[in-house]
């Protein structure tokens, strides 16, 4: 089937008609053949890509017929393309809080992100249990196909994530760990826990932890580049955490040269779009 699609996507149908295996097999995938059928077949090629990428199969003829997704409520297009910049890894941390937007508005996400969202709850139980509700019927008749998308993998005891404390303990936690460390050196409890993505970051925490690497860059002129990258992690965990209403710690003017201020506005940005397009 993949041979067959994206030869006739490269070199065209002539006069002939769609063959009827791969007009079945784009409207599985939610792909309308007859809108466009040039865009269909260039469509249909990516999404099995995706889907050969992440272990899918292709629904066989033989095999039950995807459920009918006409009555149900889909993420709207602007979400849709916010998504694609998350999962190809452009801003990865917010996905949590993507499903979180979807499931406060009872959407389901759209067919053509499940096969990659499957596979990333295979590995992530955060991400598992935040798709559940999203999911919609399409999710069963995918695991269906691909059972091994159903079965989480398994963790050793000793890759096992801790309980994760509140997010008031967590500021808590971290404007203690803030005021009394001039310095936040990688391996303190603290300063790793101010790295774990998912938490919710008060607005005082954020300028805390922005002002305190600004002190810190001024005091290392030339520091170790673990260092930098410890640091980097913390602020990318603010960004990502903080709220984008309120929080104002990375549009103030900083010259720091170890880390461009840039990216994490752009963080702020795309969550503050993010979020618009659910309202």
């Amino acid at each position: 089937m993949w041979q067959k699609l994206t030869t006739t996507a490269l070199l065209g149908l002539g006069r002939s008609a769609l063959p009827d295996d791969l007009r079945s097999a784009l409207l599985s995938q939610g792909i309308d053949p007859d809108a466009s059928p040039e865009k269909a077949l260039l469509d249909g090629a990516a999404v099995l890509l995706r889907q050969r990428q992440a272990h899918s199969i292709l629904p066989a003829m033989e095999q039950a017929a995807p459920p009918d997704l006409s009555a149900e409520r889909l993420c709207s297009p602007a979400a849709g393309k916010a998504l694609e910049k998350i999962l190809d890894g452009t801003y990865r941390l917010a996905l949590p809080e993507f499903l979180k937007l979807t499931a406060a508005k009872n959407l389901h996400v759209s067919p053509a992100h499940l096969p990659m969202l499957l596979e990333l709850a295979v590995w992530n139980p955060e991400i598992r249990a935040l798709l559940e509700p999203v999911a919609g019927p399409r999710a069963t008749w995918l695991i269906a196909l691909n059972p091994r998308w159903g079965v989480p993998a398994r963790k050793t005891a000793k890759n096992t994530p801790p309980l994760r404390m509140s997010d008031e303990a967590f500021n808590t936690a971290g404007l203690e760990f803030l005021a009394q460390h001039r310095d936040v050196e990688k391996g303190q409890a603290v300063a790793t826990l101010l790295s774990t993505p998912g938490y919710v970051w008060s607005d005082e925490l954020v300028l805390a932890m922005v002002a305190n690497f600004l002190e810190w860059d001024k005091r290392h002129f030339s520091a170790p580049a673990w260092a930098v990258q410890h640091y980097r992690s913390m602020l990318e965990a603010a960004a990502f955490g903080c709220d984008v209403a309120t929080c104002k710690a990375f549009e103030m003017e900083w010259v720091a040269p170890a880390l461009d201020v840039e990216y994490f506005r752009r963080v702020i940005a795309f969550r503050r779009e993010m979020i618009e397009v659910f309202k």
